[in-house]
């Protein structure tokens, strides 16, 4: 069933769809119906066509939800505007992207500094956006169908090099994703969810709204995480699961008293885009009683690939089982590898996307015979599960032993005092490469570099244990979270020189 159809089908429902938790203001499936067709008047007198191209900058809300499941709905192709994004990528993304629409405030629009392309028109308002029309393009039908299935996502990766890529997926893409995570997790209509990820991010987009969405739950929508309200939401709407990702919940530890929450209505607290320190995991369970459920999710396949089951085994560490769609870990050569041996995940399924925008070289080069290359590598164990070691591009080469700077980073996050962390390598004159970390410490601790060296020199070989130790509050992230670590490289470069 497609988003317009289910979307007809709803209408008779009374049941609350979403909800703002700072005003108290909520839509009923019932009124998604009415409230898109609103949205499709706005469009519709600007000028706007199925398969036109339709941008959105716009904070979490009510409005933000329903302009994402209108464009989907009207078949036009959704991009999400990352709001961190400076004025050189915002103007690149929207040049890049063919950007027909963007839908936004006037005020995310100064505030970025961006120019908006030559002949745009402030046409239209839904709700409390602007809806501001470029010139129309001609776009390439290659690029818009894959197979029959209509583009209708363009999601631009964060990136750790170069610029962001356009990942292309179709709503068929997005509807069999939706379904795989919505059996994965066992997630029903009587459940609630509440979103604390940027709509921007595919986790945020597929798995924090259009699967709750599909499902028929009731979603929780404030405009952003906050540490001091979470719980209180919580148990307000009888929330019973969220996705989030490893900094969120190490702020969770970091800022809630012991007895300040019980498990109460939480199912679990799903855990992605980044790897989970079996520290925070195995803390976190034991103060708040909720079980962790780690996932692995990539933005070329709709988001999750893997997790572990909500109910059945869970293994730390590992990001689970694959879930509808296909995994293995080969060698360069794609030969896939036995149980243990470390190699390249591949995935293919559904779910996974047909191509980037306007890059055919980087399609072809990361699509080989029906699976994509992830760039992350790892190993199964006996039973299928998968562990994650780390990036291609972030592994470590100190004199040829090369190793996952994760391995780094789980020994520093069991430091009672370390809130976040990230090592890295750098580059070196004598062995090619040298460990540094990046460390954020609770506000009271004194610890210094030395003796944080001297509590993880015991656990790793003396080649890992970092030679220098930052302290800082600014860890470069992308939209997910994620901690980026080239950006920390090129940051210790920056300070070096």
């Amino acid at each position: 069933m497609g988003i317009a159809r289910f979307i007809e089908n709803s209408r008779d429902s009374y049941k609350e769809f979403l909800i703002d938790p700072n005003t108290d203001n909520f839509i009923r499936y019932s009124d998604v119906y009415f409230e898109t067709e609103d949205f499709r008047g706005a469009l519709e007198r600007a000028g706007f066509k199925r398969g036109d191209h339709v941008a959105i900058a716009l904070e979490n809300s009510i409005t933000t939800a329903l302009v994402i499941i209108g464009v989907l709905k009207l078949g036009g192709v959704l991009i999400p505007v990352n709001l961190g994004w400076k004025k050189a990528e915002l103007e690149y993304i929207l040049e890049n992207s063919e950007a027909d629409f963007l839908i936004s405030t006037e005020n995310i629009v100064q505030n970025s500094g961006a120019e908006l392309p030559l002949g745009y028109k402030r046409e239209q308002r839904y709700r409390n956006a602007d809806v501001y029309q470029f010139g129309k393009r001609i776009h390439d039908p290659e690029e818009e169908e894959n197979n029959g299935d209509r583009l209708a996502l363009l999601m631009y990766t964060s990136g750790t090099t170069g610029k962001p890529k356009g990942v292309k997926l179709t709503e068929k893409n997005l509807l069999v994703e939706a379904e795989y995570i919505r059996k994965g997790h066992g997630i029903t209509s009587e459940d609630t969810a509440m979103q604390v990820l940027p709509f921007f991010h595919i986790n945020g987009l597929v798995i924090g709204l259009l699967t709750p969405f599909l499902a028929g739950e009731t979603l929780v929508v404030p405009p952003k995480f906050s540490v001091s309200h979470f719980w209180e939401w919580i148990d307000k709407y009888r929330v019973s699961w969220v996705s989030a990702v490893p900094t969120i919940i190490s702020m969770l530890l970091a800022r809630t008293e012991k007895n300040d929450y019980k498990k109460g209505s939480m199912t679990f607290l799903r855990s992605a885009s980044a790897p989970l320190p079996d520290a925070v995991l195995n803390e976190f369970e034991k103060r708040f009683g909720i079980p962790i459920v780690e996932s692995f999710g990539i933005s070329e396949g709709a988001s999750q690939i893997t997790t572990n089951p909500v109910i059945g085994r869970r293994k730390v560490g590992s990001v689970g089982l694959a879930q509808g769609d296909e995994v293995k870990v080969t060698d360069t050569n794609g030969k896939e590898l036995s149980p243990g041996e470390i190699g390249e995940v591949r995935v293919r399924g559904e779910n996974v996307f047909y191509g980037y925008f306007h890059k055919p070289s980087e399609t072809k080069e990361s699509l080989q015979d029906g699976w994509f290359l992830t760039g992350d590598l790892g190993y199964t164990d006996e039973d299928g599960y998968l562990y994650l070691k780390g990036r291609k591009k972030e592994m470590i080469n100190r004199a040829g032993e090369k190793f996952s700077p994760r391995e780094i980073d789980e020994l520093l996050y069991e430091i009672p005092d370390v809130v976040l962390a990230a090592a890295v390598g750098v580059p070196d004159p004598i062995y090619n490469q040298k460990v540094v970390a990046y460390v954020k410490l609770r506000d009271d601790s004194n610890l210094t570099p030395d003796e944080i060296r001297r509590s993880i020199a015991t656990k790793i070989s003396d080649f890992k244990v970092p030679e220098e130790i930052y302290f800082t509050d600014d860890f470069p992230k992308g939209p997910s979270g994620k901690i980026q670590r080239l950006k920390l490289a090129e940051r210790y470069a920056g300070e070096i020189i």
